[in-house]
């Protein structure tokens, strides 16, 4: 007999006997544990949880002659449809695992040592993806070893902030160049897609539809708050207050919050508009 063709893998070993310390705890009950133990017992599973998702990325991140052999698209459609798991973040994990793999290792080895979880991952390639396609790689990996270490202070929501800011903390004069030109590319962009539509609806209205730059859109938001305020309305009919306007405008308008405003509508003096 081939004792080589039967020796069982590693990563495959490790599985087995994670899964049978589970099982050794699947009766105990956490709630007669000590406190002490309890804080000590979720901080060490958050670190081997952590750590053992950095495995199953990796190999998840080599595994396309799996897909191959079943005729699969990837191995992230395989493992979601063997291991019942949603597909979208099983695709969402492969990609985080072709990103630890070949862009974040320094992401890899933090979450392989139990200092960084996934979420945390999650967040830190987006950030490093964002950064400039044409920085100094010197500079891109002083970005990834400064938010590998914020990972140890802060949470996903924090460290998604940081990302967004964190050219402007390990290299403020970068941070200011890259931004001059990710402000050109946008004033480009919106250049090209500026655009205005009507449509005659048939009921006496016409739709007008249009995209500006976001600036010219807070310009003209701005304009339009001044021109609607009630204090511009004037004199009201018959010198009292709050009743129709001699100039014919009636106005409306919402929180700017709202992707739509209504302005109002032309009514004559001594109406009131619906």
């Amino acid at each position: 007999m081939d004792l080589q063709s039967h020796r069982v893998h590693p990563v495959v070993a490790c599985a087995s006997a994670v899964a049978a310390a589970v099982k050794d705890v699947a009766d105990v009950d956490p709630a007669f544990m000590a406190t002490g133990d309890k804080k000590q017992a979720l901080l060490g599973l958050a670190r081997v949880a952590a750590q053992l998702e950095e495995l199953r990325l990796r190999v998840l991140g080599s595994a396309d002659d799996v897909a191959a052999d079943e005729g699969a698209r990837d191995a992230a459609a395989w493992l979601a449809h063997h291991a019942r798991l949603d597909r979208f973040a099983t695709r969402r994990d492969a990609r985080l695992a072709a990103a630890l793999e070949v862009r974040c290792r320094v992401v890899s080895a933090g979450l392989r040592e139990g200092g960084v979880n996934r979420d945390q991952a999650h967040v830190l390639v987006r950030a490093l993806d964002a950064l400039p396609e044409d920085l100094d790689p010197e500079v891109r990996a002083r970005a990834e070893e400064r938010l590998v270490a914020e990972a140890a202070r802060f949470g996903p929501r924090q460290l998604r902030i940081l990302g967004r800011r964190i050219l402007e903390v390990i290299a403020p004069e970068v941070a200011e160049e890259a931004e001059r030109r990710a402000l050109e590319r946008e004033e480009v962009h919106a250049a090209k897609v500026t655009s205005l539509r009507t449509r005659r609806l048939g009921d006496g209205t016409t739709e007008i539809i249009t995209r500006v730059a976001d600036l010219h859109a807070h310009r003209f938001f701005t304009y339009l708050e001044a021109f609607t305020s009630p204090r511009q309305s004037g004199q009201a009919v018959g010198g009292g207050t709050g009743g129709p306007t001699t100039s014919g405008w009636a106005t409306r308008s919402w929180p700017s919050s709202r992707p739509w405003t209504r302005i109002g509508c032309r009514c004559t003096a001594g109406t009131r508009p619906r």
